[in-house]
């Protein structure tokens, strides 16, 4: 396999696993969407950091894989809480 061949590859599957979280966001939480939404002041940006692994979550899942769970998701409100108040680390 080519170089180009495994960019190529690589990128699908970023591809495919972004459309898979997009189709959780329409089941996402409605009190952490609106945090994000709130956070972040744009759908775009919110729907950017909720599909994308936060390092601030301490987790390789992303907030919409990490707030299934009651403690998932009370995490990811309290990191962007933190963000919001300017709080990084």
């Amino acid at each position: 396999m080519t170089i180009a061949e495994q960019l190529s590859e690589a990128l699908q599957r970023k591809l495919e696993r972004q459309q898979a979280l997009a189709k959780e966001l329409v089941h996402l939480d409605e009190e952490l969407a609106a945090s994000a939404l709130n956070v972040f002041e744009n759908a775009a940006g919110a729907a950017e950091w909720l599909t994308n692994v936060q390092p601030i979550l301490g987790t390789e899942m992303t907030p919409v894989e990490f707030s299934k769970t009651s403690q998932g998701k009370a995490a990811c409100i309290q990191a962007l809480g933190r963000l919001d108040h300017g709080v990084f680390g």
